[in-house]
């Protein structure tokens, strides 16, 4: 299968600053420290495990053979340096997209075992990155001036996407070798 690219996770950063007390200040009062909770991720069981699986293989199942056929149609006129000549890329994008952003709405819509869900979120942010750039060279001229620059944030978000969809198949103990390999 060629390449199917599974987009980044967003982390919030909370910043929290304290002002220093002066000479003048108010006494402090003590109190006991609140208690603290920790949470901690187990490792997922195997029903968990198969069930990642079987929602994970069922979106697969629908998309790849889209991807597929994307694929087959565009890439049989590819130069020799495997690249689609600069107005095909528009078309191509723009059918791609389509199949991207249905990834995304698939893995947002799928209640995922919590052992999992960083993983999913993390695919799916950086395949929206991906839907985002596909659209966006659906939309420009099939020129190398108009592409270029578009053409790289692609390649760079595809790694990404990959390298996501890569670490998500290890976790669901699917196989990676030659995964997301022409």
């Amino acid at each position: 299968m060629k390449k199917i690219l599974a987009i980044g996770f967003a982390l919030s950063v909370l910043v929290i600053s304290g002002c220093g007390e002066g000479d003048n200040a108010a006494p402090t009062e003590t109190r006991k420290p609140a208690a603290t909770t920790t949470t901690t991720t187990t490792a997922p069981n195997l029903a968990e495990q198969q069930t990642a699986q079987a929602a994970y293989s069922s979106i697969l199942a629908e998309l790849a053979p889209q991807w597929g056929a994307i694929d087959d149609q565009y890439l049989a006129s590819v130069d020799s340096n495997r690249r689609l000549p600069w107005d095909l890329l528009p078309g191509y994008c723009g059918e791609r997209a389509k199949v991207s952003q249905r990834f995304v709405e698939l893995l947002g819509n799928t209640v995922w075992p919590e052992p999992y869900q960083a993983l999913v979120a993390d695919s799916s942010a950086k395949n929206s990155l991906v839907a985002e750039l596909e659209s966006e060279c659906a939309q420009l001229g099939g020129t190398e001036s108009a592409q270029t620059a578009n053409r790289e944030q692609r390649q760079a978000a595809y790694t990404s996407a990959l390298n996501a969809a890569i670490r998500l198949r290890e976790a669901l103990g699917l196989p990676t070798k030659g995964f997301g390999q022409a």
